[in-house]
């Protein structure tokens, strides 16, 4: 949710008018409470609960925040969107993290955002405090949670206020027992005699005698609200028995008299316009102009005219903004005048009302209250036309869980009767990667419109919506007619406002076009996006870049892919919109795994791992298998299977299946590169390597994982396994024209060449994959292949200088990593599952190479490299003129090829 889609005055503290009473001894008591947690002030309606607080802000020397709360924030994200931006009034850069996360993509667990605020706020070091402002009307549980941990875990710079006409369901009486809450309540607000008649004598004047003032008080029982209309009713009255006559009963009964007396005091276009105005929250000129617009209303006077008067007769009428331009009634006034407008009013009056405000705060972007007013008035038709008009933007922004909070006001069958609210519902399922009820949701969906459900407009650009995303089910299915029929009908269609549904159907179009082989034309396709579309916003061009982006990690174009994924970062800096910023993270990541640089590649899929929340899962996913693997390289072996677990758990815990049988997979590569055969041979079993393939457009894919099974396992029938599903593999990619993983499929099929003891075709394979590689200075999947690969390539005939330093940076990779394993910092460094031994003859070319001085490091850095392989030992260790592991290390640092 956006700063700009809060109602900012909710965040304003009511301004304290002149004349008030001065509460001096309860305002002590709120100044003296200030080292302890939590002040409660509770007390029915109209005990001058707000007016206090206030009052006590206004001369506190400390900072203070205000959050003045409705029904509609019986939500936790838009509760905690409030909580921030009541905090961020007084300090603008805080909890920027906790911001991030409930812009992501879906809304936390409440005990992640709690963790969050806690710490977040706890580093804020100038002590202030935070008011809420009729806490009563909270009844969501989560919200209640959220708040009971903050209070428990609260730091010492934060002192809460609640202003409620009921307790919460908070633990008080433990709060009481550790001195730990200032309580003030009915009994304490009540005007004492002293207040009561200096409050009377302010507004009256000599007009009351003072026996008559202590009757008042007596009678409303120092109730300041019941004490202030009273004075109000006076004002025209002569007869001061019959008058207290009146004054019996409850409270209830005694408001709607004297309300009743005020407001035949008032001329009839003020009592209207109480009345009418008492259904909305809050309201400005403008917006009372538009709620009378359509009525035979007094052109003489003014919306504003009519409040001016009103703030005069201080009528209960509260300013909430700086500006004295938004104003609401006092609760209990608005809660009496609502009660007179339906004893006045016909229900359809009332209800032309909410619709009249409804379109006036549409206009203005104030989706959630005219959203609100169109239920109020049970108008589906046009709260499901506020939906259809706002999701265009929500989408473009990727504001996704503002979209959903919208839908949820609607009951699912009422979403089924609305082709735009099962379109938004649609892409919200797209958006939570749960792509297999995509088929099903599509096809209820154009049935309905077939049907004549949509007028021929709408119908055209639901159509388009609806080909951009059968695009992308039809690009996974390889039907690339399919596709670019899909694609251009959702470029032809999709309704001018939504850019992002485009955007989705020129990366498949672009996908398609280079299955065929055409790179250019697929980078021509996105980035006409950039003249093409009207918006030439930074979330456009971090969404175009992202779609860039996966087509040059496909193409194995790392040149473009590092900079389009840095721009990509640089544009999504906006801590409302994490999602693309999520991307450019895991792309930049990819490139400095794939290039060595593992310190890089560890920020950047740690920065996404971290904020599962604020990501896409496809890329929160895949950066924990990136993570992984780069604390794999480190010989960080149980951070790595933590990664994995906690993502596994993060899958489980937000019910996305879609993802778990690719980590599922990537736990049997971990347990492959661990060492434990068995456990990858487990998972093996039970997978099956479906045909027809689709295309690979990730960092990793379980395939690869199935092949290294069976190359570690051995056998003849496993290399034939592996032979087979080799092949079908490159004859895929070749076709499909996906350079990244036929690299990868070569490099596999060089080692599986090896173990067949070919080692001619294993060359030739790896020059092959060298060649494809070479100008990407793609290192790790040679480097991740093990000690073999690299026995193979120090055979492999460099041609040309190129090559040959491209092998040099393969190799000294290679040592490096050897180098870390012999420092003891690998938890399982023998175990090599594709190693195999050198030959007496390759032994002597290594030693004779090391006395050349032009290859000598790097020469030495293979032959030490070699020793940590258990099936190596033998030969190395007599070459090196060393008995055991130890000497050999020994003699490694003597080299310099590792740290003592």
């Amino acid at each position: 949710m956006k700063a700009d889609t809060l109602i900012s005055t909710k965040l304003q503290r009511p301004v304290v008018g002149p004349n008030i009473v001065s509460r001096t001894r309860l305002i002590a008591r709120l100044e003296n409470g200030r080292y302890r947690k939590v002040t409660l002030i509770s007390a029915p309606a109209g005990y001058g609960k707000t007016i206090l607080a206030s009052s006590w802000q206004e001369t506190c020397d400390c900072p203070g925040a205000w959050l003045s709360l409705d029904e509609n924030d019986n939500d936790l994200g838009v509760f905690v969107h409030y909580f921030i931006s009541a905090i961020q009034t007084i300090f603008p850069e805080s909890l920027a993290e906790t911001e991030a996360l409930l812009n992501g993509q879906k809304l936390p667990t409440v005990d992640i955002v709690s963790t969050y605020l806690v710490n977040e706020v706890a580093s804020v070091s100038q002590p202030f405090t935070l008011v809420f402002d009729d806490f009563h009307v909270i009844l969501n549980q989560k919200i209640n949670r959220l708040i009971d941990t903050l209070i428990r875990y609260l730091p010492s710079t934060l002192h809460l206020v609640l202003i409620t006409r009921r307790d919460p369901p908070l633990d008080i009486v433990n709060l009481r027992a550790k001195n730990q809450i200032t309580e003030i309540r009915l009994a304490e607000l009540r005007f004492d005699e002293d207040e009561a008649l200096q409050y009377l004598d302010s507004k009256l004047d000599d007009s009351i005698t003072p026996d008559f003032a202590y009757e008042l008080f007596q009678r409303t029982e120092g109730w300041p609200v019941g004490l202030r209309l009273a004075g109000m009713a006076w004002r025209y009255q002569v007869d001061q028995d019959r008058f207290l006559q009146k004054l019996q009963g409850t409270n209830r009964y005694i408001m709607n008299y004297l309300v009743s007396e005020v407001l035949s005091l008032q001329s009839e276009s003020v009592q209207t316009f109480l009345l009418k105005t008492s259904l909305l929250d809050r309201f400005n000129a403008p917006l009372c102009d538009a709620l009378f617009a359509a009525e035979d209303s007094d052109p003489t006077i003014s919306s504003q005219e009519i409040i001016n008067h009103i703030l005069h007769d201080n009528l209960f009428l509260i300013s909430i903004d700086n500006n004295d331009q938004w104003f609401r009634y006092h609760h209990l006034f608005q809660d009496l005048l609502r009660y007179q407008l339906h004893s006045v009013f016909s229900e359809k009056s009332i209800s032309q009302l909410h619709i009249q405000a409804s379109f006036w705060l549409e206009e203005q972007g104030f989706i959630e209250e005219a959203l609100d007013h169109a239920s109020k008035a049970d108008d589906m038709d046009r709260a499901a036309q506020i939906v259809a008009r706002a999701r265009y933007g929500l989408m473009n922004e990727t504001q996704w869980q503002r979209l959903e909070s919208l839908l949820s006001r609607f009951r699912p069958d009422t979403v089924d009767q609305y082709p735009d609210l099962q379109m938004a519902r649609i892409w919200l399922i797209y958006q939570q990667y749960q792509w297999t009820k995509l088929p099903a949701a599509i096809d209820r969906l154009e049935k309905q419109i077939s049907q004549g459900w949509a007028d021929s407009a709408n119908f055209d650009y639901l159509s388009g919506e609806i080909s951009a995303l059968r695009s992308l089910l039809l690009y996974f299915a390889l039907d690339t007619a399919g596709v670019v029929i899909n694609s251009e009908n959702a470029l032809k269609l999709t309704a001018p406002e939504l850019w992002s549904a485009r955007i989705l159907a020129r990366l498949m179009l672009a996908g398609t076009q280079l299955l065929a082989g055409d790179l250019a034309s697929a980078y021509t396709t996105i980035y006409t996006s950039f003249d093409d579309e009207p918006s030439q916003s930074d979330s456009l061009k971090a969404i175009v870049l992202v779609t860039a982006c996966f087509i040059a990690w496909i193409a194995a174009d790392m040149r473009t892919l590092r900079q389009n994924a840095a721009q990509v970062i640089h544009l999504s800096q906006n801590p409302r919109s994490p999602g693309m910023l999520g991307y450019g993270h895991y792309f930049s990541g990819i490139l400095a795994y794939h290039r060595d640089d593992l310190l890089a590649a560890e920020r950047h899929f740690a920065y996404v791992v971290q904020r599962p929340y604020s990501t896409y899962d496809d890329s929160f996913t895949y950066s924990a298998c990136g993570l992984a693997l780069t604390y794999q390289a480190q010989c960080r072996e149980q951070e790595a299977r933590d990664t994995v677990d906690a993502a596994l758990a993060y899958l489980l815990a937000t019910g996305n299946t879609e993802l778990l049988s690719v980590l599922y997979a990537f736990q049997a590569e971990l347990s492959l590169r661990q060492g434990q055969l068995s456990a990858a041979n487990q998972w093996a079993e039970r997978f099956e390597p479906l045909l027809p393939l689709s295309p690979m457009t990730q960092i990793y894919t379980p395939h690869m994982t199935m092949v290294k099974v069976w190359l570690a396992i051995n056998t003849a029938s496993s290399r034939e396994n592996a032979t087979n599903l080799l092949a079908q593999l490159k004859e895929f990619l070749e076709f499909t024209h996906n350079s990244i993983f036929l690299i990868k499929t070569l490099a596999l099929q060089t080692m599986l060449h090896q173990l067949n003891g070919d080692e001619k075709a294993a060359l030739d394979t790896l020059e092959q994959a060298i060649v494809l590689a070479m100008p990407g200075n793609l290192i790790r999947l040679f480097v991740d292949l093990g000690p073999s690969m690299g026995n193979l390539l120090y055979k492999l005939p460099a041609k040309g200088p190129e090559m040959a330093a491209y092998k040099e940076n393969i190799l000294a990779a290679m040592a490096s990593l050897t180098s870390q394993q012999s420092s003891g910092l690998s938890e399982n460094s023998g175990s090599q599952p594709l190693g195999k031994p050198l030959t007496d003859r390759e032994m002597d070319v290594l030693v004779l190479l090391s006395q050349r001085q032009t290859d000598k490091e790097i020469a030495e850095r293979l032959v030490i490299s070699f020793y940590t392989v258990r099936t190596h030992a033998r030969n190395i260790y007599s070459k090196l003129g060393v008995n055991n592991r130890r000497q050999a290390t020994i003699r490694a640092q003597k080299l310099g090829l590792i740290s003592p």
